[in-house]
């Protein structure tokens, strides 16, 4: 016999709470979910965990401080929707608070990461968190890995949210250009199944760049096709103040075409393509579509194969970088 579970009105902060309870009392959940994160592996030691941390430019739903096997410590921060709009600049001002803890304390990186039902982050255009996690991802794990009654509790109350975004999101879908996504990553799908595109929902007028987080890249990266200017970026997440000595490391191992630019908060290794226009069919930018998918193979493969160089560049970059 099952248990019945009625529960109304489930809002953000209670799922707050379940998150922080999973990732401060299972060491098993807390592995994966710092793996899935950051990329980084090694068994890590919770030594702090927060809800609603005020800084004075905004407020972390959730914080996490963690120390690895090598002594290393890490920091990320968790920002928690529903079906909640985004409050002005907030994803900007959650990198502006990473990069306030990289200078203030000695962490090696500090990851942002947005929690969202799937239905949420599908109308995420631009966002300039490092991460995304979805609650599907997270009730997968949690019926795979714990049967008890109170993991069934947790996982009713993950999918009461997740109905509630999908009754309650007012993303206004773009028809057109969720065409040319859909166009974009059936072709992904078949020449670069590396980059692992997620199949995309719909979209709204405005999305433009194209995310890939393939589970294999260097921990503290991803690749984004920026479609509407043509860049193809492997982003270093928070080093966008020490660009310069970022291009200067990275030199000697810099391709023909590639270049070390500033984008916000970070720095990124670019690989400048054809601009593509979505408001147009996708058969007639396929070709270039499919050029910009090669080209951020060809960053994905330079990435594993200078994975020591990036990771010795984002350290040193996070734990000597200054104030402004």
């Amino acid at each position: 016999m099952t248990t019945e579970f009625r529960v109304s009105g489930v809002c953000e902060r209670d799922i707050d709470l379940l998150l922080l309870e999973e990732l401060a009392a299972s060491q098993d959940f807390l592995q994966w979910f710092v793996q899935r994160t950051t990329r980084l592996h090694g068994t890590c030691e919770l030594l702090r965990i927060g809800r609603s941390i005020t800084q004075s430019n905004g407020e972390s739903d959730l914080e996490l401080l963690l120390r690895f096997e090598h002594g290393d410590k890490h920091k990320i921060l968790i920002e928690n929707k529903v079906d909640a709009s985004f409050q002005k600049d907030q994803a900007a001002r959650y990198a502006e608070r990473s990069a306030n803890y990289l200078d203030r304390d000695e962490l090696r990186t500090c990851t942002t990461v947005l929690i969202a039902p799937d239905d949420y982050l599908a109308g995420c255009s631009e966002t300039e968190f490092d991460e995304t996690l979805s609650y599907e991802s997270i009730v997968d794990w949690l019926e795979n890995n714990d049967p008890s009654l109170r993991t069934a509790y947790k996982v009713y109350l993950l999918k009461t949210a997740i109905e509630k975004a999908h009754v309650g999101y007012n993303m206004i879908e773009d028809q057109s250009v969720t065409k040319f996504w859909k166009g974009y990553w059936q072709v992904a799908s078949r020449v670069t199944p590396e980059l692992e595109m997620p199949h995309p929902g719909g979209k709204p007028a405005t999305s433009s760049f194209i995310h890939f987080r393939p589970l294999n890249r260097p921990a503290g990266t991803h690749i984004i096709h920026k479609c509407c200017s043509g860049a193809i970026d492997l982003q270093l997440n928070g080093l966008g103040r020490r660009v310069g000595e970022v291009a200067s490391r990275l030199e000697p191992c810099l391709e023909e075409g590639m270049q070390v630019v500033r984008t916000q908060k970070s720095a990124a290794v670019r690989i400048q393509q054809e601009i593509i226009d979505f408001a147009k069919p996708f058969d007639q930018s396929a070709q270039a579509a499919e050029r910009g998918m090669r080209a951020a193979v060809h960053l994905l493969y330079w990435a594993r194969e200078h994975n020591e160089a990036l990771q010795s560049v984002m350290a040193e970059g996070s734990e000597g970088e200054t104030g402004p």
